[in-house]
């Protein structure tokens, strides 16, 4: 399960596809207060549920950027259920339910990487925090589908897509530029989108996931090899 995402200033510069500057916007806490670090304070690039975190979304048939906190509240279950940070993609593309976030709320959420608990399958064994980004310089995106009203509401949210690679993990839909352009594409169905996850999405080889082992997030910067070789150290 996805914890915590790594947003930095410069990832909103890696947006070639879609040459968006607005994207350069900070993602915010709903507390106003947790949003006073420091810039280029490490914690200022980490984003967690409940926060709010750059977005692009169509809109008007244009890729469109916005700030969209992360969790979507289902109006059927406003009050009664938490919010929902991530769904799988067989659930958003073939139930009806989610229909209207499949054909309006597809989303992309620029990162830099993100940090997940693993579990290695051993009987007993504590989950560990692995940090995942990609192994090339080029843009990196995470699927997601978001409802953002014009009149903000308390369902508006978003949550990140998951999909079964074949090996019954669940993982996140991790895209390159190609594949965030076809994400955000009108005529998307099931088919296409189940084929963009098995051969367009960034899969063990295009990714590098790096065990970390203090207690508290950091968030190590793609492509700064001195930082990397310090998260190579298994979780205590």
């Amino acid at each position: 399960m996805c914890q915590c995402i790594v947003q930095t200033p410069a990832t909103g510069g890696q947006l070639g596809p879609f040459s968006l500057p607005g994207c350069a916007i900070a993602g915010e806490d709903d507390d106003p207060a947790a949003t006073t670090a420091r810039q280029g304070d490490t914690r200022q690039r980490l984003v967690k549920p409940r926060m709010r975190l750059r977005a692009i979304l169509r809109r008007d048939g244009e890729p469109t950027p916005l700030l969209v906190r992360w969790g979507w509240v289902p109006h059927w279950s406003m009050g009664t259920r938490p919010a929902v940070t991530e769904l799988s993609l067989e659930q958003v593309m073939r139930t009806r339910l989610y229909a209207r976030l499949r054909d309006e709320g597809r989303a992309l959420i620029p990162v830099e990487g993100w940090y997940e608990s693993v579990r290695d399958g051993a009987p007993g064994a504590r989950p560990r925090l692995a940090y995942v980004t990609s192994r090339c310089a080029g843009p990196l995106f995470l699927a997601a589908v978001a409802q953002a009203s014009s009149e903000h509401n308390g369902c508006d949210g978003l949550a990140l897509v998951t999909h079964d690679p074949g090996d019954g993990a669940k993982r996140l839909l991790a895209l390159d530029a190609i594949g965030a352009q076809a994400w955000l594409s009108p005529d998307l169905d099931w088919e296409q989108a189940s084929t963009l996850a098995t051969h367009g999405g960034l899969g063990a080889g295009q990714l590098e996931q790096l065990f970390w082992a203090r207690r508290s997030f950091m968030a190590p910067r793609r492509r700064e090899t001195p930082a990397r070789s310090a998260l190579t150290t298994n979780a205590t």
